[in-house]
């Protein structure tokens, strides 16, 4: 019976049972944890204007299948064919069904080994059917069902490793999964209709979490039992007003914020630790209040902020190493900056920040791998950098008031630990520079020198600076002044 009713509607090679048998798989049967009695041992691909009448044949004789069960290009309303059907030792694919309106029929299904694919079908509303899957050995991966409102349906799933919801333009609520508290990666994507993530309030655990390009999304307080995250990434969602309350999360490695509409990161006071903190193109930020509890930062970037007028927020936390501030119209001042750690070079740049002054914040900074001011219209001394022993590299370039290098004196050399292509120093169109002296200490470039358009330096002292320094490659001194 089921030869018949599955020939050419299988993978070359099966048409009923492969061949293969448990015996062959032994300790790596794809269906460990499940308890199945009679097993199709093979994959099937069932597809068509028969395929009720295909699964029917399947399960008279079989409740479990060891490989992929694709269910797919068929003219299907329901899998009510498939009741019985217990385990996919493989994934299984549902895809291109335009008629599918109910999953019902997969209702006895409580394990897949690998992934669970729901693609491309048109008419289903949810993932009810699926009440029965506790395990879910790969991912779920849910996209571009164009009349799918609601993800409810799974609430018996307790395992899976990754959850992806993808482009699904008429979902109006995550839910059915209360019983997941831990998944190694979580992705919601492209629901323009979604207001909230509240179907995942059980979860606690996730190593790597991105929330992309879901417009109507307000906040994230429907995640308020998370714990522990890697990795948040959230991303174009102009609607976002408020992260929290998050009282229990503690762990965060890496947060990535772009393009959201967070006037602030209030709820996320429990946080004592961020190894990286990326913060871009936020129109509506104007403090980084909620990051009080910060004790330690590695990295911090923070770009395109065009309120935000004060770091104050990050001000409690130490360690950092890497610091990226640009277009910050409203920054005036680099107090709050966390503190450097000693025992690393610290990356610093500044640029197109036009209220920023001084650079007293960091004063005791010894090495620095990179130091990058450019395009500071308020900049009018490097005061604070006087305790700069070594950098790798020194770029100091349109900085309408910068009238001196006083502040660089105690340093003598730049990439000269490790030369490389990079390991340059570039004094350039800073119109009222007059005097280059307060640098008088730098001996050894390991790469190039540029001192080129500064108008007001005098052309004879520019070249005497120069001639006294030792350079890895080229010396370009050109259009300064007379």
């Amino acid at each position: 019976m089921i030869t018949a009713l599955l020939l050419g509607c299988v993978d070359p090679g099966g048409l009923a049972d492969s061949g293969s048998n448990q015996a062959e798989w032994g300790e790596t049967s794809p269906l460990e944890g499940c308890d199945a009695e009679r097993v199709f041992w093979g994959s099937l691909t069932l597809n068509g204007d028969d395929l009720d009448a295909q699964l029917s044949a399947l399960t008279e004789e079989f409740d479990a299948i060891s490989g992929l069960l694709f269910l797919t290009q068929s003219t299907a309303t329901n899998f009510d064919g498939a009741r019985g059907l217990r385990c996919v030792g493989g994934g299984l694919y549902i895809s291109y069904n335009p008629d599918l309106t109910s999953l019902s029929g997969l209702d006895d299904v409580e394990f897949v080994g690998g992934s669970v694919d729901i693609t491309g079908n048109p008419r289903l509303p949810d993932l009810a059917g699926l009440g029965a899957l506790r395990t879910i050995g790969s991912s779920l991966h849910i996209k571009g069902n164009g009349g799918m409102l609601s993800t409810r349906g799974m609430d018996s799933l307790s395992h899976v490793e990754s959850v992806e919801l993808t482009e699904i333009p008429n979902l109006v609520a995550v839910e059915g999964f209360s019983s997941l508290e831990t998944v190694a990666t979580l992705t919601i994507n492209g629901m323009p209709l979604l207001t909230d993530l509240s179907g995942f309030a059980s979860l606690r655990e996730v190593d790597s979490f991105s929330v992309t390009n879901d417009i109507s999304l307000t906040s994230l307080s429907g995640l308020s039992g998370l714990e522990s995250v890697g990795s948040l990434s959230l991303s174009t969602l102009p609607a976002l007003g408020e992260l929290g309350p998050h009282p229990n999360l503690t762990t965060l490695t890496t947060l990535q914020i772009v393009d959201v509409g967070l006037p602030n990161l209030v709820g996320l006071e429990s946080l004592n630790a961020l190894a990286s903190l990326s913060l871009q193109s936020l129109p509506e930020l104007v403090s980084l209040d909620g990051l009080s509890g910060l004790r330690s930062l590695g990295y911090f970037s923070g770009w395109r902020l065009p309120q935000l007028s004060s770091l104050s927020g990050i001000a409690a936390a130490n360690g950092l190493a890497y610091v990226t501030l640009g277009y910050a119209d409203e920054l005036t001042s680099l107090e709050g900056m966390p503190a450097v750690n000693p025992e690393e070079d610290f990356t610093f740049r500044l640029l197109s920040c036009p209220k920023v002054g001084d650079l007293s914040a960091l004063t005791g900074v010894r090495r620095f791998d990179s130091l990058y001011l450019h395009d500071l219209a308020g900049l009018t001394s490097l005061h604070g950098l006087e305790s700069a022993e070594t950098a790798g590299d020194v770029t100091i370039t349109t900085n309408p008031l910068l009238a001196s290098l006083d502040g660089m004196g105690p340093l003598t050399s730049v990439g000269m630990e490790e030369p490389n292509a990079d390991s340059n120093v570039e004094i350039e169109d800073n119109p009222l520079l007059t005097s280059v002296a307060g640098w008088s200490a730098l001996r050894e470039i390991g790469g190039s020198l540029s001192v080129t358009g500064n108008t007001s330096l005098a052309a004879v002292e520019a070249e005497a600076w120069a001639a006294g320094i030792s350079v890895g490659a080229n010396t370009t001194v050109k259009e300064n002044g007379e």
